[in-house]
């Protein structure tokens, strides 16, 4: 009952981006994301970074570092919440009832969070196992589901989650945008990995979707380019103009 109560849905809600800005999913992350991409960090912890911290990132294996495994741990602690979510709430896209959008922006939220979650994930390890449901005792231990099938279910989510997301929830929450966002990225990653391809797909189809997305963003006339680039630095302009999706993290 507590995800089809709008003001006990939309707590739980804040719990699913809590989950997104754990220091697991955050911050180990960035280490992972950019040590795998090769930028490398000069001082970490304090200490110089070191060949080994670098070779077990790399590797992506998390039983070899710490940091990769609290990335793995961290993201499906969001794919989890997220999935509680929509195992859990009831929506109706019909409905202009004032209750209903708000668990229908509730739920438009979850399928964005797992989307983003699955998005990360399959660009770090590829073949990675996949849960849209909640766990028990009959499917604990999931075979990994090949990348591509992992970008079909991206992008379904993402497109449900353009089709929920209504903006109730106000500022400091993404909205469609966000979601057309994310698809638009996703393309432009299909696009440029021909084994990711759908049947009777082309490289130029993809960046014909992303190119849609993005054009459709740009259309809406909300967001611009701030005036001065380097306020975007210091501490005073959150959810600015060009903001799309920002994780509200405390500036301390």
């Amino acid at each position: 009952s507590l995800y089809n109560n709008p003001q006990s849905s939309e707590a739980a809600r804040d719990g699913i981006y809590a989950a997104l800005t754990h220091y697991n999913a955050q911050e180990q992350r960035m280490f992972v994301e950019n040590g795998y991409s090769g930028l490398f960090v000069t001082r970490r912890g304090g200490n110089k970074l070191t060949s080994v911290w670098m070779n077990g990132v790399i590797k992506l294996k998390a039983d070899e570092n710490v940091d990769n495994q609290n990335t793995w741990i961290g993201l499906y602690r969001l794919v989890s919440r997220a999935n509680t979510a929509i195992s859990n709430s009831t929506f109706d896209l019909n409905s202009t009832e004032p209750d209903q959008l708000r668990i229908n922006d509730v739920v438009g939220h979850g399928y964005f969070a797992r989307a983003y979650a699955y998005f990360s994930l399959t660009r770090l390890w590829g073949d990675i196992p996949v849960w849209t449901t909640l766990p028990d005792s009959d499917n604990i231990h999931k075979p990994k589901t090949p990348t591509k099938d992992v970008y079909k279910l991206i992008i379904e989510d993402a497109t449900q989650a353009k089709a929920l997301l209504n903006g109730s929830a106000g500022v400091g929450f993404p909205k469609a945008h966000a979601a057309k966002m994310l698809l638009a990225k996703v393309y432009m990653l299909i696009a440029t990995n021909p084994e990711l391809h759908g049947e009777n797909m082309t490289e130029m189809d993809y960046w014909n979707l992303a190119y849609q997305e993005a054009k459709d963003i740009y259309n809406s006339g909300a967001y611009s380019l701030v005036s001065d680039y380097a306020s975007l630095f210091d501490g005073t302009n959150e959810n600015s103009t060009e903001s799309i999706f920002e994780l509200q993290l405390s500036q301390d």
